[in-house]
């Protein structure tokens, strides 16, 4: 670290170590995280303190180990106001003059899922890196990356503790968010998906505008759907049924199924169109063939191409949704996994009345990936492609 001297200290301290590290992405970096308004106004303060010193560790680098080490206090002081405002004691029962210990107001925090369960790793973590900063040997200096990093991972937890949809700031909300452009949604289209039963259930629709939830439809007419797609502005249109028929009768499924099944997802299997014509289990492919026929009219059939035109094209909720979760869910927890997934999205689910509207809002998510060209098709022409979010 730079001696410092009074003709030094104002001098740029971090560039001289990182030359490729600009003023303006330093500063933008450093005040991108926000608190939002239920956090308590102490806390914000405490959190602007270190914002201010890790701005400022700008001109003397050894000020970002201070700066981060206050952030574990103001994670600590967080969680300290978050169990007051949930009744959890803050004072040891046989010794009321003394502090509870951190660990045990994480715990607490943890059992009443205030703090997540795939949240409470990170928590220790904090704990830990608190505990050691408390108690230094010597001085460290933490690089400007990983100071930068922390300052954000701190407002989400912190975020998360006081926030009322907590899936929003998970971790999961961040990589939803990002797979489907949610995170900077300002470029994104009215997007529309649609659930497709057979006649009598027909179709559910949802159409999305960025996280907000431009309408929800429900009709057993292919063409209404249409209309109701092009009447809210939907540019691309996810639908939630096969756009092609098997090739032949010696194929056990299409292309695009025996992919997803190779990659380990289960698909029901789509049949030559002159065996779903004669079997009443396929009624709902017959009704989703209907409706493809209505869209293309106003929507191509999405192959991959440059997106230049409105286009529909089929998607898989179910794989969609282990896509953007990044892990294997079990089929039959898809609706409370579907919702999760939508609030983490930053989507209000209350108007999503039916499983089948959860399904078709994934779809829209889909469409979104699609949108920002962040999807894998599987599949050929003559069959039909399947479009999803890229599954790794």
């Amino acid at each position: 670290m730079k001696k410092l001297s009074v003709g030094n200290w104002r001098e740029p301290d971090v560039p001289k170590n990182f030359p490729g590290l600009t003023e303006e992405v330093w500063v933008s970096t450093a005040l991108e995280p926000k608190l939002i308004e239920a956090v308590p106004e102490e806390i914000v303060r405490l959190f602007e303190v270190a914002r201010g010193s890790i701005l400022y560790g700008w001109f003397f680098y050894p000020l970002l180990t201070l700066a981060s080490e206050q952030l574990l206090r103001v994670q600590e002081a967080a969680v300290r106001e978050r169990c007051k405002q949930a009744g959890i004691p803050l004072k040891q029962k046989k010794d009321p003059t003394r502090d509870r210990r951190f660990k045990d107001l994480i715990d607490d925090l943890g059992a009443t899922q205030i703090i997540p369960a795939d949240e409470r790793s990170a928590w220790d973590a904090v704990r830990n890196l608190r505990n050691s900063a408390s108690h230094p040997s010597r001085q460290n200096i933490l690089p400007p990356g990983l100071v930068l990093a922390g300052i954000g991972t701190t407002a989400r937890q912190i975020n998360q503790l006081f926030a009322t949809n907590r899936s929003y700031f998970s971790r999961l909300g961040l990589r939803v968010r990002k797979a489907t452009g949610l995170h900077s949604p300002g470029q994104l289209p009215v997007v529309a998906g649609i659930d497709v039963g057979a006649s009598v259930k027909g179709f559910h629709l949802v159409a999305l505008h960025g996280a907000a939830i431009v309408g929800t439809y429900h009709t057993t007419e292919p063409h209404e759907a249409v209309r109701w797609c092009k009447e809210v502005g939907a540019k691309l249109v996810a639908v939630d049924a096969p756009s092609g028929w098997r090739r032949g009768a010696d194929q056990s499924c299409r292309e695009a199924e025996e992919i997803l099944r190779q990659l380990g997802y289960s698909c029901y299997p789509t049949p030559c169109r002159e065996v779903a014509d004669t079997n009443p289990a396929y009624a709902w492919m017959i009704n989703g063939d209907r409706l493809y026929n209505a869209l293309r009219a106003h929507y191509s059939l999405f192959a991959g191409e440059a997106l230049i035109e409105s286009v529909c094209f089929e998607t898989y909720p179910y794989v969609a949704s282990c896509a953007l979760t990044g892990r294997r869910l079990k089929a039959e927890d898809k609706g409370s996994d579907g919702r999760e997934l939508i609030r983490a999205a930053g989507i209000d689910d209350g108007p999503l009345q039916s499983i089948e509207h959860v399904d078709a809002t994934i779809c829209a998510l889909v469409a979104f990936s699609v949108a920002i060209d962040y999807c894998e098709i599987c599949g050929n022409r003559e069959e039909g492609f399947i479009v999803v979010p890229p599954l790794h």
